[in-house]
């Protein structure tokens, strides 16, 4: 029987591991398509090419006010649902980028799984049926933003539908391996107390 001071470790690292992708910690889960977003814009405002300059820059202040409520909200306090907004609200917000940088849509469709995964990760699996519709809808809005002839606008098309297969196959593998985490970790704070009191039990094998 391994003692129980030498798993406290491994269960600790796995209870702060899953705390920072519980409901509350809206705000880290969003960072990382903050980040990415802010690289972006600094590639496509430093390179000489690319339209729109003053466009491309005004479509960070979106993201950095979301970024800011979504580290700040009280979403301990708030609705549940409400924890939707933000990852939905970043999504759009891709839609405004393909604008006002004229590229094509395709470019940054990888930036749409982030706020996917960030969905996926909500304890109820809405959110992966959320971030599946969301992408469809983010994918085809960008075709729509950015018109184009006929055999463009299909190629459009036919790549929101791959994009949207992939986010649904991207949130289930997601949603799947919080839950198994998080049924872990629950069987492992009920098997606690009753550890201990087996621990009390049992006599010392250290010698006198």
């Amino acid at each position: 029987m391994i003692p129980a001071a030498e798993r406290r470790p491994a269960h600790g690292t796995l209870s702060r591991l899953l705390a920072r992708l519980e409901p509350e910690y809206v705000g880290l889960r969003e960072l990382p398509f903050t980040v990415l977003y802010l690289v972006v814009i600094v590639l496509l405002v430093t390179t000489p090419e690319a339209p729109h300059h003053s466009r491309i820059a005004v479509t960070v202040v979106p993201v950095v006010a979301i970024q800011v409520v979504a580290s700040l909200g009280r979403w301990g306090r708030w609705p549940r649902p409400l924890q939707y907004l933000p990852p939905i609200a970043q999504m759009i917000c891709l839609v405004g980028l393909d604008w006002a940088s004229g590229s094509f849509p395709s470019y940054f469709t990888v930036l749409l799984f982030l706020p996917v995964v960030s969905l996926a990760l909500q304890p109820d699996s809405i959110g992966v049926a959320v971030g599946t519709a969301g992408t469809a809808v983010m994918t085809l809005g960008a075709v729509w933003v950015q018109p184009g002839p006929v055999a463009e606008d299909q190629v459009g098309l036919h790549q929101a539908l791959v994009v949207t297969c992939c986010a649904l196959l991207v949130g289930l593998g997601v949603y799947a391996v919080t839950q198994r985490l998080r049924e872990r970790t629950e069987d492992q704070f009920a098997l606690r107390p009753s550890s201990r009191r087996r621990c009390g039990r049992w006599p010392s094998s250290t010698p006198d």
